[in-house]
């Protein structure tokens, strides 16, 4: 971020969960993303409880179109796919934000991507870390452990990584 503040280097991507773990609150972190990246937004959305999140997307946008700035995509890379893209695109509709895309990413391969469309899932696009099965690549990530000397976990049990 900071290479394309000094020297204009065009930043693309999507914020990560460790950008909203350093707020206190989701919304806020939402917001502050959306007023430093305001071009083709995508907002993270699965980091705690993916549709209390979208909700908070839904209470967000009217805020940010006044100020000419357009919530674009969310994107949601773990947990069920489906039932949480379907209960995103349901939130969103009826809050009359149907333009807003829903991506999918996390470990998706082309025969999980296949499943989600065979399901149903309302998902738009997909970033898939792994080319192929045929390809196989060690999927890992990192987290902060504490943020403001407060511990932060992620497990595998907890409600951030449903």
């Amino acid at each position: 971020m900071l290479a394309g503040q000094r020297y204009g280097i065009p930043i693309f991507g999507t914020m990560a969960h460790s950008f909203i773990q350093a707020y206190d609150d989701e919304a806020v972190a939402f917001e502050n993303f959306a007023r430093s990246r305001p071009d083709d937004l995508t907002l993270l959305i699965d980091t705690y409880d993916t549709l209390a999140a979208a909700r908070k997307v839904v209470a967000l946008a009217p805020r940010l179109k006044a100020d000419g700035i357009t919530i674009r995509a969310v994107r949601i890379d773990s947990g069920d796919l489906i039932a949480s893209s379907k209960g995103v695109r349901r939130i969103f509709d009826d809050a009359g934000l149907t333009a807003v895309n829903i991506f999918a990413s996390g470990g998706l391969d082309e025969d999980s991507i296949a499943e989600l469309l065979r399901a149903g899932a309302p998902i738009d696009g997909f970033r898939s870390a792994r080319a192929s099965r045929r390809r196989p690549t060690c999927r890992c990530s990192t987290a902060p452990t504490s943020s403001r000397n407060m511990p932060d976990w992620r497990g595998a049990n907890s409600p951030s990584a449903r």
